[in-house]
């Protein structure tokens, strides 16, 4: 409770760590599949999240609340450099996931809600990090794929 306290008055009281992390597999197996490398990646992340309780803490209303189903919410990035944003209902099981990924990219990039932004597949970094400006309490994870190195490695 105390550290609760104490955290809780921080008005943005995250942390991060950057690792390296082997992918190769999965990206050989998605090479070798029609499945995305990014649903794999993405419900093997989701899973790993689920599967740890602190990582289903939430504040609601000063009190914390601990959800049963952490879901997924990622970007969809459009062939005329736009993005939409998903919300995508985890299922451990892979195809029941795969089939929710699917419905939300198809919306995404069907929909015309959108909002214009250049992507830069050029620029390189590690760490990417958005000051939280309001005290939203939720577990935040930004996930870096290193594209150049899988492709060093799959060769």
């Amino acid at each position: 409770k105390q550290h609760f306290e104490h955290f809780s008055k921080f008005v943005d009281p995250y942390f991060g760590v950057v690792v390296d992390l082997d992918v190769t597999n999965t990206y050989l197996f998605s090479k070798k599949t029609t499945i995305p490398f990014f649903a794999l990646y993405l419900h093997a992340c989701m899973k790993a999240i689920n599967s740890v309780e602190n990582l289903k803490y939430r504040i609601i209303d000063d009190k914390i609340v601990i959800h049963e189903i952490i879901h997924a919410s990622a970007t969809i990035f459009r062939e005329d450099t736009t993005f939409g944003f998903t919300f995508i209902d985890y299922s451990e099981d892979f195809t029941t996931f795969y089939k929710n990924f699917q419905i939300e990219k198809e919306r995404v990039l069907n929909s015309n809600d959108l909002i214009v932004f250049i992507v830069q597949p050029f620029l390189g970094f590690l760490f990417l990090h958005i000051k939280n400006l309001y005290r939203v309490y939720q577990n935040r994870f930004q996930w870096l794929l290193m594209e150049n190195s899988l492709k060093k490695t799959a060769n």
